[in-house]
């Protein structure tokens, strides 16, 4: 597709030129060009290393996009959302724990920010106990850019607690979706795989192959404006392991769809789709709750009870 695009743009640019050349001899070739040299073609054909063509964004159904971007963008990225020792750095952690609970062979991650939580869980042996493929996803390709830096590295790769790009430089290894065979400490072989996924999308909630994974995880549950929607999607007795806020309202908190105060409004909203077998707070700041952790598998449809097939009481922001 992005080969395709490029030379759309070429052709339209050649097709213009020709009249102007006929027309107004070299100046007014040379001033005719130089604009669409700067505008379109060059930058359609700037490439890093490798192969890479830099994506465009295929989203436009999301709100937010432009704030998740900007947040990638920040030189502090890292140590706002990454670094071990920050309140999301802990999520990260802990949530890994739960998730390795489950021994997963297939994991499909969403709303994933940067790779963090993905670096942490795939530095975790009981996440790697049975794994065979990660995959990462996000609808921000600064983040997705900031997650191959950090996936496809292995001097960072192993070291959470190092800031990938401010130390090495950003690299692109190829066009997304980015994808590697990591050796895993045990010789396990572990495909790593870093796409653009929106799904809050119809497009992606037809199409996603669904059936693949055997476990669904995600930083970030409280962003997802079709919570329900998507657990829907979920198979039957699929794993599902997922982080949600208790707060929101504020800076990068009014992007919550919903928050929950307590253990019970998460069960009272998931519990008619889920099978929830744990939820705990995973971070606490100044002796309250501030990121739950659940750790669940899909019911199968036919024991689906009421509970969970409307809005439910997550607090609507």
């Amino acid at each position: 597709m992005q080969r395709s695009s490029c030379a759309v743009t070429v052709a339209v640019s050649v097709a213009a030129i020709a009249p102007a050349a006929a027309a107004g001899g070299s100046a007014t070739l040379h001033a005719f060009v130089t604009p669409i040299l700067s505008r379109q073609i060059l930058p359609a054909l700037r490439l890093s290393s490798g192969r890479r063509l830099r994506p465009k964004a295929l989203s436009n159904n999301s709100a937010g996009r432009h704030e998740y971007d900007e947040f990638a963008k920040d030189p502090k990225y890292w140590s706002r959302w990454g670094a071990p020792a920050t309140m999301y750095g802990q999520r990260n952690s802990a949530l890994a724990a739960m998730l390795g609970g489950y021994h997963a062979r297939r994991v499909f991650e969403f709303a994933g920010n940067g790779g963090f939580f993905a670096q942490r869980a795939l530095n975790t042996s009981s996440v790697l106990e049975r794994l065979e493929m990660w995959t990462h996803s996000d609808l921000s390709y600064p983040a997705l850019e900031y997650a191959v830096a950090l996936l496809s590295d292995d001097r960072s790769f192993a070291h959470p607690d190092i800031d990938c790009v401010r130390a090495y430089g950003r690299t692109y290894r190829d066009a997304l979706p980015y994808s590697r065979v990591w050796t895993t400490p045990t010789a396990r072989g572990v495909r790593i795989t870093v796409e653009f996924a929106d799904v809050e999308t119809t497009h992606f909630m037809n199409t996603h192959k669904w059936d693949f994974y055997d476990a669904f995880t995600t930083i970030s549950f409280e962003h997802i404006r079709n919570d329900l929607d998507f657990i829907r999607k979920i198979p039957a007795q699929a794993i599902f392991v997922f982080c949600v806020a208790t707060y929101g309202g504020k800076g990068s908190s009014a992007l919550h769809a919903r928050s929950f105060k307590t253990e019970q409004s998460i069960r009272e909203r998931y519990g008619g789709l889920l099978d929830i077998h744990d939820v705990h707070c995973l971070v606490y700041q100044k002796k309250r709750c501030r990121k739950f952790g659940v750790a669940a598998k899909r019911k199968r449809p036919k024991s689906e009870s009421g509970r969970g097939r409307g809005r439910g009481p997550g607090l609507q922001i």
